[in-house]
């Protein structure tokens, strides 16, 4: 899975920033640019991230494929 591709594409559909995506996942933008850079972050984190997107964990997994 391309983390990278799955959060681009979302914040770019829900018109958001990295910094907002951070706020609502409870982390700093440069976590999120972190997670996008080396493509890994834990299994709660990609939760969160798909949770703060509005989508279920399987939507946002498929982005990334």
């Amino acid at each position: 899975m391309n983390l990278r591709k799955a959060i681009e594409y979302f914040l770019n559909k829900k018109g958001m920033t990295q910094a907002e995506l951070g706020i609502l996942i409870g982390k700093g933008q440069p976590h999120i640019s972190r997670i996008m850079k080396h493509n890994n972050c834990s299994h709660e984190t990609m939760k969160k991230m798909a949770d703060g997107f509005g989508v279920k964990l399987s939507t946002f997994v498929k982005a990334g494929e």
